[in-house]
């Protein structure tokens, strides 16, 4: 598993999602965008509908995830549903790495700049991966908006 966090800091956070999702599906693979509440999650199925770049997708108790390469989820996750490979985690959400987000092999954090509980939630977490002896966690690493570009600033070999 690699674990990137991405921390938005010029765009918004649907922003910086939506050209990820675009590069996930670029390379064939599948995606879970899981927000802590339905109401962020119908927001953001409606900013994906109707952005510049369209992006179809299905939403948790509203669609079948069968035919889905991208599933927004507000609930924590008991089973992978679209065998996604890829599993996002909006608005500073933490994953539960050791259990049900275990099987996923790229698991992405977003979380934005500006909002200081989520960086600090954020901190924290970066320091308990260092802390922890992880097997099945083979990189981490913290991505930074920089003159309109993402720069890797900081990874950890597990």
């Amino acid at each position: 598993m690699n674990i990137r966090l991405y921390q938005s800091a010029n765009k918004p956070s649907q922003t910086t999602l939506a050209a990820l999702l675009h590069k996930v599906l670029e390379r064939g693979n599948k995606a879970i965008v899981r927000c802590d509440s339905k109401e962020k999650a119908t927001n953001l199925s409606e900013a994906l509908w109707h952005s510049d770049s369209f992006l179809p997708h299905g939403i948790e108790n509203n669609d079948s995830p069968e035919w889905q390469k991208i599933w927004i989820a507000y609930e924590k996750l008991t089973q992978n549903l679209i065998q996604a490979n890829t599993l996002f985690l909006y608005d500073a959400l933490i994953p539960d790495i050791e259990h049900s987000d275990k099987e996923f092999t790229d698991v992405i954090l977003l979380f934005d700049k500006k909002d200081d509980e989520g960086v600090k939630k954020m901190r924290s977490f970066w320091k308990s991966l260092q802390e922890q002896d992880l097997p099945h966690i083979e990189k981490v690493s913290f991505w930074q908006q920089q003159n309109g570009k993402w720069i890797e600033t900081a990874q950890g070999e597990k």
